[in-house]
């Protein structure tokens, strides 16, 4: 969440979050994949990450317009967050044993 105007006495979410990153496990993929992205896209994320450990790789989901946008990253990719003007994360700072 970007927009403090969305907390509610400091503590509860109002609105839609602007960012989200998933963590896929075997027994959620499909459920992250594929529910939950339409049901984000549908409520306006702005940015819906999904990191998959086993393969390795980061989807970023960017939304533009009315659908979003897919880009892939690996353990060596810098990611732009979008939603936040010159801030990145280094995935290999992050996940270094990728």
């Amino acid at each position: 969440m970007c927009d403090k105007s969305k907390l509610e006495n400091g503590k509860h979410l109002l609105g839609v979050p602007d960012f989200i990153i998933e963590v896929l496990s075997p027994s959620n993929t499909y459920h992250d994949t594929n529910r939950k992205l339409k049901k984000y896209l549908a409520a306006g994320v702005k940015e819906y990450w999904i990191v998959d450990p086993e393969d390795k790789a980061v989807f970023a989901h960017r939304l533009v317009d009315t659908v979003y946008t897919i880009t892939t990253y690996d353990g060596n990719d810098i990611i732009p967050v979008m939603i936040l003007e010159d801030f990145t994360i280094n995935l290999s700072e992050v996940f270094p044993e990728w």
